[in-house]
């Protein structure tokens, strides 16, 4: 992966891509990769508020969550669950500017719910209103999540109490790693260029 982000070749590669389709959305979920562009390329990440009995509790993650019989497709499920849990407005994010493929959690999470990444374009860091599912949001700029000082290793203990160690990146005191990370990952491979 190269360590400058291309908003173009991101754009192009969407464009280019057939649209991920895990099937019927029910008992899928989606979550929304926002782009702020001013005054830098960054995306919107959020810490998951604690709550017992979620998979998901306190981790770092984008704004997502399962289908619902209202959503129309995943990409509407996206847009719905970033309006409820920050308070961006759907008719402000528009229309998505691609999707990602599907991705399955792994490594002892209790769900293996695939998730739909949802790419969206806003010209600028909108205002955030997290509810009570969210504990904190950032804005993280691009630039710091591609920079090698920021990469580590997660030391994650499954629930049985075997650990082992994940790959991690560290951006604005949040550590972004499993189902997030790989999400990410993809995410950064289509908007960099090879080295």
């Amino acid at each position: 992966m190269g360590n400058r982000f291309d908003l173009e070749l991101l754009r192009h590669r969407l464009r280019a891509r057939p649209g991920s389709d895990p099937g019927h959305p029910a008992g899928c979920a989606a979550v929304a990769l926002i782009i702020s562009l001013d005054p830098e390329p960054s995306l919107l990440l959020i810490r998951r508020a604690e709550r017992a009995g979620d998979p998901w509790s306190g981790h770092v993650a984008f704004p997502g969550g399962r289908w619902e019989p209202g959503d129309a497709t995943l990409v509407e499920t996206a847009a719905r669950e970033a309006e409820e849990e920050v308070g961006i407005p759907r008719v402000e994010l528009g229309d998505p500017i691609g999707t990602l493929g599907t991705v399955i959690p792994f490594g002892g999470v209790r769900t293996t719910l695939p998730v739909l990444p949802t790419v969206f374009e806003i010209p600028s860091p909108a205002p955030t209103r997290p509810n009570r599912e969210v504990a904190a949001t950032v804005w993280a700029p691009i630039r710091q999540i591609l920079d090698p000082a920021s990469r580590g290793s997660y030391r994650h203990v499954s629930e049985g109490g075997a650990w082992t160690r994940l790959p991690s990146v560290m951006v604005e005191g949040m550590t972004v790693w499993g189902l997030t990370h790989r999400i990410l990952w993809q995410f950064l491979e289509l908007g960099t260029a090879s080295p």
